[in-house]
């Protein structure tokens, strides 16, 4: 009789919230997305009348001392998060391990399919709705999860998919998180999920890593910096000025000789007048990362470079100084990969950090107690540092 009794209040507390006229911020009266003083007393009248419960007393308070949180997103937008954030659709195979570093991945209801793919990396990935594409996702899954918010990059998916996304009362949240703009864009979000703490282990971290590296590449002269060649996924192909590869090379005391062009297709002969001292190579996930197991395929794209007869004349060929880095080493680890940057580039100046040791901590402290890069994963070619 208990039982019954508690379910019919249970009942009639709902049925009684949901004449409730609010908006899609709860205690919301007058559809600005915002709990005032004077709504916030209206609630506590509710409870009193038995129309709300105690918790949902609770949650339109915390609204009323914590939101609006505001925040500045990857294409230079005000963002205000009106509510608690706690579901969100991610899309971009870095978005969960932003995630992860906050102690946030229960909030995770789907992916896109490159992260479900990442297995190794995200396990539990594989047990969750997928929504298609990462930059071209499906609507109509994504709205059926029903999320408060749909965590991307700052240049994908379409404005179009996020109207039609807003439509549906789903924020879409744009933030970049590779290299040098990792820390600033966790702790956006970290605000932004009311996990302030947390971003900030991580951005201390990491800035203790990258101030070590400035503090000793800043002192170099323009003749001490090794000339740097970087490639990206075909040949010749180079990065646009400022991007995380670009700044990674500044700040572990290379220049790069493309600094002055956006990414393009650059003429061999100009490289080979350049004459870098070291070139570097960008690999997918699908040949390097935490699932990769066979370094071979890595060799030969290697081998292609160094047997590339018009560059038989360069010194970072002849000295084999090429190197290979997988893209996961350019976004939240993106220091991890500018301290292999600063030891190939001045394996003197930086013979005391232990990349492997640093990347295993940094897995250990932010990804979890099981991951450990001697059974898992290949990020740079060749092997050693």
């Amino acid at each position: 009789m208990k039982s019954y009794s508690s379910m019919v209040l249970v009942i009639l507390a709902f049925l009684a919230t949901a004449s409730i006229a609010w908006g899609i911020v709860p205690g919301d009266l007058d559809g600005d997305d915002r709990v005032s003083q004077s709504e916030l007393l209206n609630a506590e009248n509710l409870l009193k009348e038995g129309k709300i419960t105690a918790d949902q007393l609770a949650e339109i308070r915390h609204i009323n001392e914590a939101y609006p949180r505001t925040f500045v997103d990857a294409i230079n937008r005000t963002v205000t998060v009106s509510r608690p954030i706690k579901k969100i659709v991610v899309l971009g195979a870095f978005t969960p391990e932003a995630l992860r570093i906050l102690n946030a991945s229960d909030k995770i209801v789907g992916v896109d399919t490159s992260i479900a793919a990442l297995t190794d990396l995200y396990p539990e990935a594989s047990v969750l709705p997928t929504v298609g594409k990462w930059n071209e996702p499906d609507i109509e899954a994504i709205i059926k999860l029903e999320p408060d918010t749909v965590l991307t990059y700052g240049g994908t998916p379409s404005q179009d998919v996020e109207d039609k996304l807003n439509a549906s009362n789903i924020q879409m949240i744009r933030l970049n998180f590779y290299s040098e703009i990792a820390p600033q864009s966790l702790e956006k979000l970290g605000h932004a999920i009311e996990k302030e703490d947390e971003a900030r282990e991580y951005i201390d971290f990491v800035n203790k890593y990258l101030d070590l590296i400035k503090s000793r590449t800043e002192k170099l002269s323009d003749s001490e910096k090794p000339k740097v060649f970087v490639e990206s996924w075909k040949p010749y192909y180079t990065q646009s000025i400022g991007d995380s590869v670009d700044l990674a090379c500044k700040c572990a005391g290379g220049s790069n000789i493309a600094m002055n062009y956006e990414g393009r297709q650059l003429d061999p002969e100009w490289v080979i007048e350049q004459n870098p001292d070291i070139i570097l190579k960008y690999v997918s996930s699908e040949n390097a990362g935490y699932s990769a197991t066979n370094s071979s395929m890595l060799a030969a794209i290697r081998d292609e470079i160094l047997n590339r007869t018009e560059l038989s004349t360069v010194a970072a060929v002849k000295s084999g100084n090429v190197h290979l880095f997988c893209t996961e080493l350019m976004y939240l680890r993106g220091f991890v990969g500018t301290i292999y940057f600063a030891k190939w580039f001045h394996p003197d100046l930086f013979r005391d950090l232990d990349v492997q040791a640093i990347h295993q901590e940094y897995m250990t402290r932010f990804m979890g107690p099981d991951y450990d890069l001697n059974e898992h994963g290949i990020f740079v070619y060749p092997l050693k540092e």
